[in-house]
């Protein structure tokens, strides 16, 4: 295996009813892990968030974490989970700000079957102005050899957010996965 992995994803959605936007949110991140061993890394990792509900233009956030892979005993499980220092920006009409964050994540993978996965993400981002907790469930499960039908429920719990806007967003998807 080689000593460096990468990871980048995407995800976007926007909904409307009856003629009026009611959603859109845009969230990204890149990640670059470097083993140090057969269960532990070190990762970089960079997260971009634009949600225009949720009362901020844009959040921006970047953290160093140690990374440590356990139930590697179980051969249909995986649980990983990283902890880490950064920082988070975070601009919005009413003020911009930065912060330390400290961050602490968690996920678990299990292969239920041959072509189904269950897979529990967890994190928390802790800050002195804000703290961003985000909760995702998932299945996937494989149609053909590249391609699957995922369903997710996520969570997002922001602990300070602007005057009128919730703390909790949920979101529930069914998504097709191309794996390349």
């Amino acid at each position: 295996k080689d000593a460096w992995d990468y990871v980048w994803s995407v995800d976007a959605f926007r909904t409307s009813r009856q003629d009026q936007l009611t959603a859109q949110r845009f969230y990204t991140v890149g990640s670059a892990d470097y083993q140090i061993s057969e269960v532990s890394f070190i990762e970089g990792r960079l997260a971009y968030e634009d949600d225009r509900f949720s009362g901020y233009d844009s959040q921006t956030d970047a953290s160093v974490n140690y990374g440590r892979t356990t139930l590697t005993n179980i051969d249909n499980m995986i649980l990983t989970y990283t902890a880490g220092v950064g920082a988070r920006r975070s601009d919005s009409d009413a003020e911009d700000f930065s912060e330390v964050i400290f961050r602490l994540a968690g996920d678990y993978k299990w292969d239920i079957s041959d072509n189904a996965m269950f897979n529990q993400i967890l994190s928390a981002e802790a800050g002195d102005e804000t703290s961003i907790y985000r909760w995702e469930s998932s299945i996937e499960t494989n149609i053909l050899e590249n391609l699957s039908l995922k369903f997710t429920f996520n969570v997002k719990h922001q602990t300070d957010v602007p005057v009128g806007r919730e703390n909790t967003d949920t979101a529930t998807s069914v998504t097709l996965v191309m794996n390349f």
